[in-house]
This record gives structure tokens, C-alpha cells and sequence, in this order.
């Protein structure tokens, strides 16, 4: 990749690994003058159409997964293009605070919730948008519900789970049982 040259013969370039960013995705980000924005998804995603809606001075681009998001973005701020900078949001998924400490100093931003569909479940969201609809919804009794609803749900979870793993116990010492009984009669 060519990064600069002077006249008459000053070159600086790079050499661009196969493994890291596709050539055509190079080539599309080539001619743009905008910040590149890699996001979680396709080009038909929630994702995409959320950012590209949230932030229009940006040349967004969808790269499937937070895997190819963190690849990408590193790749284009090590040099990649001259002329372009690059940052990613991915999704909390499971990351500690360590891990976005350790992103954000790579310009990759970690969203507050575990998945993009989730930021419609905040309150924040919620409350502006319930107001212009002229609806009066109490937030904190029905998350109070919601909450709840969800504490038994598990509670019932773990129960089932319980008595799975008892009944396999119980399997288990069954055939322990008849093994020791036809040990006991040389079977």
C-alpha cells in the first residue's frame, strides 16, 4: 500500500497482510474522506441501520462480528490507510470493566447493554418516546414486574435442573448397583 511519496523517487508504503482486512473492503474504504465506523452485523441488520442513522458523518461498515470489529479496527489505525481513521463498537456481551478499559484506548467502544436490541429496554429510551406518544407508563413498576417475573422464571429454571441432576444421580447409582450385582453373581 502506497502511504505517501515525494518527488523524486521517496517512497513509503506498507505491506497489507491477506489475513486482516479483504481487499475489497480496502478498495471501498480507499476514496473516503469520512471516520470509518466498524459495527457487529450485515448491511440488513438492526446494527447498521442504527448507526448509520446515529452517526451520518461516519462511513459505517457492518463486519458480521465483535472478533472481525476489533481485527479491523486495529488493522486500519496500525497504517492501513493514510488518510483514514477508524473505530468500532461492539456489543458488552460478557466483558469485564478491565476489557473496556483495554478497547477504548484502541478506539473500540463497548455499548452499556449485552446486545444493540437491549438499548430499546432502557428507561432512557423509553420514557421520551412513551411522553410523545402520550402515554402515562409507570417505568419502575413495570421493570419491578418484569424483574420479578424473571427472578421466578430462573428459580423454576434451576428447580427443573435440580431434579435433572438428581434423576441422573439416581441413574447413575442404579446402574452402579446392577453392575455391583452382576459382579457379585460373576455375570
Amino acid at each position: 500500500w502506497i502511504k505517501s511519496f515525494e518527488y523524486p523517487n521517496h517512497w513509503d508504503f506498507r505491506f497489507l497482510s491477506d489475513d486482516t482486512i479483504p481487499e475489497d473492503l480496502y478498495l471501498e474504504l480507499l476514496g473516503s474522506k469520512r471516520k470509518v465506523l466498524f459495527c457487529e452485523g450485515k448491511k440488513q441488520s438492526f446494527d447498521y441501520k442504527l448507526y448509520s442513522a446515529l452517526f451520518p458523518d461516519f462511513f459505517v461498515v457492518p463486519v458480521e462480528n465483535c472478533s472481525k470489529v476489533r481485527a479491523y479496527t486495529r488493522a486500519m489505525n496500525s497504517g492501513g490507510l493514510a488518510n483514514v481513521q477508524a473505530l468500532g463498537i461492539i456489543d458488552r456481551d460478557l466483558l469485564t470493566e478491565e476489557d473496556v478499559s483495554e478497547l477504548i484506548k484502541e478506539n473500540i467502544y463497548v455499548l452499556g447493554v449485552s446486545e444493540i436490541e437491549n438499548v430499546f429496554l432502557l428507561s432512557e429510551l423509553l420514557k421520551p418516546f412513551a411522553s410523545a406518544q402520550g402515554d402515562n407508563i409507570d417505568f419502575e413498576a413495570m421493570q419491578t414486574e418484569l424483574l420479578n417475573k424473571i427472578a421466578e422464571k430462573k428459580k423454576r429454571c434451576f428447580s427443573k435442573r435440580d431434579v435433572s441432576m438428581q434423576h441422573k444421580f439416581f441413574l447413575k447409582q442404579s446402574l452402579k448397583d446392577a453392575v455391583q450385582t452382576l459382579k457379585f453373581y460373576n455375570l
